[in-house]
């Protein structure tokens, strides 16, 4: 299956949307939030040994009041995620689910 079948039928289906204008809003979203340049502009490297607390603190420096659920395998992070409440224009909230 496509990356972009999985996640609209995943993500997007429930959406309101169609698939043309959820992509772009996702595009959107992701330019706006550049989570690689905010921990890379934080110090926080890429092989290197942090405390979740540090990612955490760094991450809500540029999104107040939101905690990010974060993915790990064997110990190390492997993903981040800011999660979206589904509005008229989607808000950053608290992901519900902490990995």
């Amino acid at each position: 299956m496509k990356f972009e079948t999985y996640e609209w039928k995943k993500h997007g289906m429930c959406s309101n949307m169609n698939q043309l204008n959820f992509f772009k809003l996702a595009l959107d979203i992701y330019a706006r939030n550049d989570l690689r340049k905010i921990i890379k502009d934080a110090n926080i490297l890429h092989g290197g040994t942090y405390d979740k607390s540090e990612i955490i603190t760094t991450i809500n420096t540029s999104f107040i009041g939101v905690e990010p659920e974060r993915k790990c395998e064997a110990g190390d992070l492997v993903e981040i995620r800011i999660c979206l409440v589904k509005i008229s224009f989607p808000n950053d909230i608290k992901c519900l689910l902490q990995r």
